[in-house]
């Protein structure tokens, strides 16, 4: 009777990677099994260093960057950046974190009852604020994806959320007619109840400089408190409800965006005097407007048909720049800083 044997299947032997920082100082040394691609090696160096999901690992070959599907060589450069992140609230109480360069997503954060209405990112993008029909402020942990405090004390929906230009606070709006200042440190205490308002806060929001809290109301006003004594300073009446308040980077003009074809601009100075600037007419209702931080005169707004309009608010009397895209529902949401983001009535997300 014949013999038989066995042969076990033949390994290929691993294969150690040298991974430099920009230094010239090792990062890491893992060991992948060919075939080995560059994602390989990424998964590889991120379970062997502290590298959080908050930062991006790219590896470079030369001047050259290697691509996922790439052949790993035995040495390359790693460059971890800080990664850009969108931040997306959902009506069944979910927020979802997304990579701003790839689109893709990465993680999604449960805990609220009922459907987010607005989140914010922090300045340094260590921590999100997400705001809920169920009364709450969130925050959570970027670096570990997790919740980290729950704020209570709104008596009604939360509408919006805001960090100050130092991370330090927030301001939240709800329709129990209060805006609320929040630590936003280990605790989450609640520093401040904003009343004044005859109906629902719809927007809160500091001023570049932390000088100033901005509230806007659908009793047709916009009051700016000063931040320090929490005294109100100025109340800014209007003909419609307010859906957005909101100031350029250098704080010298706050846009707002009511219930109508038209966004107002006002000049700001020092909290020492407000005056009315420029009326820039969009073709449909304002919901939402934002400044460009790079260019600070440039302002954004995203309207009911859909359409996102860009105008320069220091050319006379507001020169129209162009529009970038059109949903095909009311655009909802916006936010602008390396690119465009809008949000539709479908719910989907259009970066240009």
């Amino acid at each position: 009777m014949a013999e038989s044997r066995s042969r076990s299947p033949r390994r290929h032997p691993e294969r150690r990677v040298r991974c430099l920082a920009l230094s010239g100082e090792v990062l890491a040394e893992v060991e992948l099994e060919p075939p080995a691609a560059v994602a390989d090696l990424r998964a590889a160096v991120r379970e062997s260093t502290d590298i959080d999901v908050g930062q991006s690992l790219r590896f470079l070959v030369g001047a050259s960057e290697l691509k996922d599907e790439d052949k790993v060589p035995s040495e390359v450069t790693a460059l971890i950046s800080s990664k850009d992140w969108v931040i997306t609230g959902c009506s069944d109480g979910s927020a979802a974190t997304w990579d701003a360069t790839t689109g893709e997503y990465c993680q999604s954060l449960f805990g609220h009852d009922l459907s987010i209405i607005s989140v914010a990112l922090s300045p340094d993008s260590s921590s999100i604020a997400t705001a809920s029909s169920d009364c709450t402020v969130r925050l959570w942990s970027v670096r570990r994806q997790a919740w980290r405090l729950t704020l209570r004390g709104h008596r009604s929906c939360v509408l919006c959320v805001n960090f100050s230009g130092d991370g330090n606070f927030l301001v939240s709006a709800s329709s129990d007619k209060t805006a609320r200042v929040w630590s936003a440190g280990s605790f989450g205490e609640c520093i401040s109840v904003l009343r004044g308002h005859r109906k629902d806060v719809s927007w809160a929001a500091f001023s570049p400089d932390d000088s100033c809290i901005v509230t806007g109301s659908d009793d047709r006003t916009v009051v700016l408190w000063d931040a320090a004594t929490l005294a109100r300073r100025y109340t800014l009446a209007h003909s419609r409800r307010i859906n957005c308040v909101t100031f350029s980077g250098d704080g010298a003009r706050l846009a707002i965006a009511c219930r109508s074809t038209e966004v107002v601009v006002w000049k700001v100075y020092a909290m020492s005097e407000v005056q009315e600037e420029h009326h820039l007419r969009h073709p449909a209702d304002v919901f939402a407007a934002c400044w460009n931080p790079k260019v600070l005169h440039q302002l954004a707004a995203a309207a009911a048909d859909g359409r996102v309009i860009i105008w320069d608010a220091a050319a006379g009397w507001g020169r129209l720049l162009g529009r970038l895209f059109q949903h095909s529902k009311t655009t909802e949401s916006l936010s602008l800083k390396a690119f465009l983001l809008g949000k539709d009535k479908r719910g989907r997300h259009r970066t240009n």
